[in-house]
């Protein structure tokens, strides 16, 4: 999913966060909403924010738009 996304974990977040519906589809947030980790798997990424270069590009996109708000709020 993210991988067809053509957007840093960070440009993303800027979507997220001006609710940019050119980049958010529908389709695209019913697929973020399926994936989404769970409370104690968020509180882990946020631990390995500062290794956020090293993680898989999921975790990346998870870990940059975890740090200040709730994903599942947006959704």
């Amino acid at each position: 999913m993210f991988s067809q996304l053509k957007s840093t974990p960070q440009q993303f977040r800027q979507w997220l966060l001006a609710c940019d519906s050119e980049h958010l589809t529908s389709d695209l947030l019913a697929q973020l909403n399926k994936s989404l980790p769970n409370p104690d798997e968020l509180k882990k990424l946020l631990e390995l924010k500062n290794e956020i270069n090293d993680l898989p590009d999921a975790e990346q996109y998870f870990c940059a738009v975890s740090s200040n708000f709730i994903i599942k709020n947006i959704l």
